[in-house]
């Protein structure tokens, strides 16, 4: 498997501040795979902030997940004495 850069699009003086990315794979000889992505600076921002709010959402789930394990591994709890819980 190689991998190999193609260089990037010609700039577009109509189209100032957009993100340019290009990318080619190719497996064997016959088969392979190419992807072209442009993005603007507010696509970048939006990207960024979809990006930030699963990785924030997957550490919350991972906490309440190991919380909710320790809990079900935990011993019960007596009462108090001189609680009167029973």
């Amino acid at each position: 498997m190689s991998r190999g850069l193609v260089p990037p699009a010609p700039v577009n003086p109509t189209a100032p501040g957009r993100q340019r990315a290009s990318v080619s794979l190719k497996f064997g000889r016959r088969r392979g795979f190419s992807a072209s992505v442009e993005v603007t600076p507010a696509g970048l921002l939006a990207i960024g902030g979809l990006v930030s709010s699963i990785l924030l959402s997957t550490a919350v789930l991972v906490r309440s997940a190991a919380a909710a394990k320790a809990a079900a591994d935990a011993p019960p709890r007596l009462p108090a004495p001189g609680s009167r819980n029973l």
